[in-house]
């Protein structure tokens, strides 16, 4: 994809550039590295300015971004910080934050629903016994 972006007009950047958004797959960091990665390329090709880069990036980045809770999270550092590779720093950090309690939520799920198994298997055995 990158080589034919290289020998591409501005036009199709511009087209793959604002129909980029995170995958489904993607954390952060993988959405940031390949926002990077296209933004270079448009770079070395003359179809952005390596001043506009840091702006472009950031600005995508955050536009992008697939989850709402991790956008309305990080909307304040968008808004303050104005270096792309500190906001994706920033970005990477409530996500992890977000993934863990994430974890414990499903964990304490799972507990709770075992017990109420385990409740309703004694309550059975109880009036089987009676």
């Amino acid at each position: 994809m990158y080589e034919l972006l290289r020998s591409s007009s501005r036009s199709i950047f511009k087209r793959t550039f604002n129909n980029a958004s995170q995958k489904v797959s993607e954390n952060v960091t993988a959405d940031g590295c390949r926002l990077e990665a296209l933004l270079q390329v448009a770079v070395e090709s003359g179809h952005v300015s390596s001043v506009a880069r840091n702006d472009m990036s950031r600005s995508k980045f955050w536009t992008g971004l697939r989850h709402e809770k991790l956008k309305i999270l990080t909307r304040n550092k968008y808004v303050s910080m104005f270096d792309y590779h500190s906001y994706l720093k920033e970005v990477r950090s409530v996500e992890h934050e977000l993934s863990a309690s994430s974890s414990i939520s499903t964990t304490v799920n799972t507990a709770q629903q075992s017990t109420a198994v385990d409740k309703k298997i004694v309550d059975e055995l109880t009036s089987k016994m009676d």
